[in-house]
């Protein structure tokens, strides 16, 4: 890779690694953020390195279409002894958060090449394709009626410089509240073999990638452990598994991963949920700011930055007028 970030070679092969310094998330942040002056050592200057490289990898991304969108993830803090929740925080993202991603990417981009050209009819790759239409369209005009004309979203490109420009000075969490709605108007990315999908289907829309898979998490995703076998087969170092020829065993394959993958994001929503109901029956009603993204009929649904939480709100028509297409709730006077 050079200076610029431009890979110049990939290279597979089976190899040790040789660990110097076992770091969170924060801990490489604090080195990344410390005086050269301080702190000079070796794996700092590393750090910095690496940190500079996936900037310049990060710009190109966007650049060619990827998309920053935001799904509000919470970190609950659960009492030691009896396991309930007792407060909750919005995960804090390092940097450095940015930093490992970008490499992962790229080796799992790297990967899905490597795959899919040396097993043209049965890689597992992932790919993701464009928001729903009516869905986007219909973000587009809500948005109309806050102002916002020139919501474009032809391509990946145009919607994440859409979603750069939408911002409400008076307003700092409306822009990250586009963009977990532009999330929703997202089909889910989903695993397939490439013998059964056309090339032109195999595009990644949010990582604006020509040929994506998972390998970089063996130890905690099935996909990346078929992903190495089929990797591992292609440089010779292990024979493929017969299974992994077959057109009908690899489709069913895909069918539990993605199965699996959609029930695995779902728990994690329930997860939250019940953790979030526990924690509000124990600390009883609590009062926070809440943004109305939607008039709907009969009531407003509203999101809670605070606690990542949205609901509707019913209304009494007795009370309200309610202008769906103007997007207006206004009181009726008594």
């Amino acid at each position: 890779m050079t200076p610029e970030a431009e890979v110049v070679s990939v290279m597979f092969c089976k190899s040790v690694i040789l660990s110097r310094a076992a770091l969170s998330y924060k801990e490489a942040q604090e080195r990344l953020d410390s005086d050269p002056a301080v702190d000079n050592s070796e794996i700092t200057q590393s750090i910095r390195t690496l940190s500079h490289l996936a900037r310049q990898r990060r710009q190109q991304r966007l650049q060619d279409g990827a998309l920053e969108l935001e799904s509000g993830e919470l970190k609950i803090e659960l009492d030691s002894t009896t396991q309930l929740p007792v407060n909750v925080f919005k995960y804090e993202s390092h940097s450095t958060n940015k930093l490992i991603e970008e490499f992962m990417l790229l080796a799992n981009a790297a990967t899905a090449t490597e795959i899919s050209r040396t097993w043209p009819m049965f890689a597992l790759l992932r790919r993701h394709p464009p928001p729903k239409e009516e869905d986007i369209a219909s973000l587009a005009k809500l948005l109309k009626c806050y102002g916002i004309h020139d919501f474009s979203h032809g391509t990946n490109k145009e919607l994440q410089e859409s979603l750069n420009m939408v911002d409400k000075a008076d307003d700092p969490f409306f822009n990250k509240l586009v963009r977990i709605m532009s999330t929703r108007c997202m089909d889910r990315a989903e695993y397939f073999c490439t013998g059964q999908v056309e090339k032109e289907l195999w595009y990644h829309y949010g990582l604006a990638m020509e040929r994506y898979t998972h390998f970089t998490s063996p130890i905690r995703r099935y996909a990346d452990v078929v992903v190495h076998r089929l990797l591992a087969a292609s440089q010779g170092l292990d024979a493929i598994p017969e299974v992994l020829k077959s057109q009908e065993e690899l489709e069913a394959c895909m069918g539990r991963l993605n199965y699996k993958n959609k029930m695995a994001d779902y728990a994690q929503r329930a997860s939250t949920a019940i953790h979030l109901y526990h924690l509000f029956k124990t600390s009883g009603p609590v009062v926070a700011e809440g943004i109305v993204m939607r008039v709907k009929t009969g009531s407003l649904d509203i999101a809670v930055e605070e606690y990542g939480v949205e609901g509707d709100a019913t209304l009494s028509e007795s009370h309200w007028l309610l202008f769906q297409a103007e997007q207006m709730a206004q009181g009726r006077p008594l």
